[in-house]
């Protein structure tokens, strides 16, 4: 799919946890990369950000649009997993096995808040630290010595795409974590509105882009309709490749 190995994606939120607790042990940076739409667009016109969604141990969909080209692609398992769906997993596996966790991202002020306000739902949940996302490069050894110094076992990622994947793909290296994982403008979200920010039926039903649209209409809408035009060649191109390979395996009968 898009130049990307099919193993990355074939994995469900279950799975995904289940496994984590041995990963978490060995403090080898595993990276867990998100592909939405946004991301789509981006994987066309950025050789740098491709590398960094090719070098992720994993990449869960976030967006029906991706799900749809992994299906025309032929992936196995197909699981929509939110960056809200997937930290509420991570929290709650996280205070029951005493995780450590670290937020990096957002607006000065933001992390913290959100972490104020994940501890409000998430009491036993222990957030090691947290740093703003606006920062230079001639800050990022500081900012790793700092994580490094804390040990957290998971660290959360939001400084929205590509800047957050160039970062994880420079940095992982140098981060002694279990986990890293990217989560766009999640920690914003959560620092103006606390968990809950998209309910249950709008990941069911693969609306949450229509609720960011309405919410912010004028900072979103316009993302989306440009994406949108750099995803439908995509579609088109993974329609012919799958009645080309369909023929042909007709044709070998």
């Amino acid at each position: 799919m898009l130049g990307l190995a099919l193993d990355k994606f074939g994995i469900t939120l279950d799975d995904f946890t289940a496994g984590l607790p041995i990963r978490l042990k060995e403090k080898k940076p595993y990276t867990y990369a998100s592909l939405n739409l946004h991301a789509l667009s981006f994987f066309q016109k950025d050789p740098e950000f491709r590398e960094a969604l090719n070098e992720a141990d994993k990449i869960r969909f976030d967006g029906i649009a991706a799900i749809w080209l992994a299906r025309l692609s032929g992936s196995g398992k197909v699981e929509k997993i939110g960056s809200d769906v997937l930290m509420d997993s991570l929290y709650e596996h996280g205070s029951r096995r005493r995780w450590g966790f670290f937020l990096l991202g957002g607006p000065r002020g933001a992390a913290k808040s959100a972490a104020d306000k994940i501890n409000e739902v998430y009491p036993d949940l222990q957030i090691l630290g947290t740093h703003h996302g606006y920062f230079n490069r001639s800050e990022e050894d500081r900012i790793i010595a700092r994580i490094n110094s804390l040990s957290p076992d998971i660290l959360i990622v939001g400084m929205g795409m590509p800047k957050q994947e160039k970062w994880i793909r420079r940095n992982r290296n140098k981060l002694k974590v279990g986990l890293i994982t990217s989560c766009g403008a999640y920690i914003e979200q959560i620092s103006e509105k606390g968990l809950g920010y998209f309910p249950k039926w709008a990941n069911r039903f693969h609306l949450s882009w229509l609720l960011r649209v309405i919410k912010n209409p004028n900072k979103i809408a316009g993302r989306y309709i440009a994406d949108a035009a750099a995803f439908f060649p995509l579609l088109a191109k993974a329609v012919f490749n799958r009645f080309a390979n369909l023929s042909n395996l007709d044709s070998k009968r």
